[in-house]
């Protein structure tokens, strides 16, 4: 079961383009599995110390992702370098006009994006 979902997890995240900028890159940890990264609102809701270890941007298209999308492509890219937590620190929806221009010229303007800080824990 845990494959099936891992699936769709993947091909949903298939319509979200991420990357990774690392803090440190002359550190590096093993990958964990994306369901041990946690999701928190606030930085202040990490009931531990921990470091950043890297800013996770991603973007998509809002016809066909959610913020849900969103956040677990982040998770993922996020469980990649190591990461035990992600703190999401902005989602934007594009606007109105964004999506005038959209459906009027087929640019693919109107994207959703975010911005997370990946995070370990100390000494983890």
């Amino acid at each position: 079961m845990k494959k099936i979902v891992m699936a769709a997890v993947l091909a949903l995240s298939a319509c979200m383009h991420t990357n990774a900028v690392l803090l440190d890159p002359s550190r590096s940890y093993r990958p964990v599995d994306p369901y041990d990264v946690v999701i928190y609102l606030d930085e202040r809701d990490v009931p531990y110390e921990y470091e950043a270890i890297a800013l996770v941007h991603a973007r998509g298209d809002d016809d066909w992702t959610d913020e849900g999308d969103m956040i677990e492509a982040m998770r993922e890219e996020a469980a990649k370098l190591g990461a035990h937590a992600i703190i999401i620190e902005w989602i934007e929806e594009p606007g109105a006009l964004e999506h005038v221009i959209d459906h009027l010229t087929h640019a693919d303007t109107a994207n959703r994006r975010g911005k997370v800080v990946a995070i370990r824990a100390v000494g983890g």
